[in-house]
């Protein structure tokens, strides 16, 4: 449909600059009109700029542009403009981007009657299925803007929570690195210069035979040992996208003790923060529990869950069925058992959430202190033994020869 560059005045006088799809400009200048402008100017988009808007298909669109327009809709439906309306501002404000794009294909998409959210249903890598869900009943409910709001909340949380997983990854792993540059650098550059100094020794000690048979290997086939650690690293990121080998490393992941806890405790921030956001909509209780068992990320943990949706259906205790799932401590399930009882599930779920996220927290912080300075001893030990190796032969042929 050919699209239409448009200028008019809003009905406070103001100047407003825009884009809008329409057969032609008459019924562009109509739907202009309908909402509430009027318009100067009319003109068709030229070639070169649609070849523009093509490039910007290339760019990416991330969560936090996700987040941006999340808040942004939950503000301006609160101040009573229209839906279209909002998608049409939101384009324009990033004007040239994917996300505009995206934007824009949404407010053709209301425009011509569908509703938000099977508009956003059919862009499901950006949409997932709760959050259609949770914009379909706050279309059907008329609280559209509380849902966009309740959705901001959570996607700020997800975001924080990714961010705190990856600092507790990142700093060992840099550590790591480092040592192990330090150790090719050490074996590749500084040992084969001071080998020349045991050429005239017909006997060498064990140690820095050793030494020296590693420095060897390390030069002849280091290219093979760096390509074989790439083909790991990527098999097995291979290997955890299908689905047997991905079912078996969620089981292996609750199996290892540090890890175990570590899961459990993202996995309870996961389905905590979407049941309290979906039961603070009004959604149902086992649908509630079926869309969060579909946010938590480990296979095991989720087919527990749906299990625990099962047993609801059937008329059973959710605290009791939760308790079977060893998801939450006791001292949450007490917490589970007085929401139930009182009616306030939803509150409860943003208390386990939040206190949940404070000790994720804590356990990263306390990790990261421990395993800082264990890195660095980790580091210095290989890099000092290796020193200490070359320094106690460099003494050992010193006294051969004298």
């Amino acid at each position: 449909m050919p699209v239409f560059q448009y200028k008019a005045y809003d009905q406070s006088g103001a100047i407003v600059l825009g884009d809008i799809e329409a057969i032609d400009s008459t019924i562009a200048n109509k739907q202009l009109l309908n909402e509430n402008l009027k318009p100067v100017s009319i003109t068709s988009k030229s070639e070169s700029s649609s070849f523009s808007i093509s490039l910007g298909s290339k760019k990416k669109i991330t969560p936090d542009d996700i987040e941006f327009i999340t808040a942004e809709l939950s503000l301006l439906l609160d101040s009573g403009v229209k839906i279209d309306r909002c998608l049409a501002v939101l384009a324009k404000a990033k004007s040239g981007s994917a996300l505009s794009e995206l934007l824009d294909k949404l407010t053709t998409d209301v425009r011509k009657g569908l509703p938000l959210s099977v508009a956003m249903a059919a862009h499901g890598q950006y949409f997932d299925k709760l959050y259609v869900n949770l914009v379909q009943i706050g279309e059907s409910s008329g609280n559209l803007p509380t849902v966009f709001a309740g959705l901001s909340t959570d996607l700020k949380y997800r975001k924080e929570l990714k961010g705190k997983i990856l600092q507790a990854i990142t700093y060992p792993t840099v550590i790591f690195s480092v040592c192990v540059l330090s150790v090719f650098f050490i074996f590749n550059f500084i040992v084969p210069k001071l080998s020349v100094m045991f050429n005239d020794a017909e006997e060498l000690p064990y140690y820095t035979q050793i030494l020296l048979g590693v420095s060897d290997w390390i030069q002849n086939y280091q290219y093979y040992l760096v390509l074989f650690i790439f083909s790991l690293f990527f098999g097995l990121r291979w290997a955890y996208r299908q689905g047997d080998f991905s079912h078996r490393f969620d089981e292996y992941f609750l199996q290892m003790p540090i890890l175990k806890t570590v899961v459990t405790l993202i996995e309870r921030i996961r389905f905590s923060s979407s049941m309290s956001l979906m039961l603070g909509t009004g959604i149902k209780l086992d649908q509630a529990l079926e869309l969060s068992s579909g946010s938590v990320k480990n296979q095991i943990i989720s087919q527990k869950l749906s299990i625990v949706r099962d047993k609801v259906r059937k008329g059973e205790s959710i605290t009791e069925s939760l308790s079977q799932s060893r998801l939450f401590p006791e001292l949450f399930m007490s917490l589970l058992e007085v929401g139930e009882e009182s009616g306030k599930m939803g509150v409860v779920f943003e208390e386990i959430a939040s206190r949940s996220r404070k000790q994720f927290s804590q356990w990263t912080d306390k990790m990261t202190s421990l395993i800082e300075p264990l890195m660095i001893l980790f580091m210095g030990g290989i890099v000092g033994t290796v020193v200490v190796v070359m320094l106690m032969s460099i003494v050992s042929v010193n006294e051969i020869g004298f």
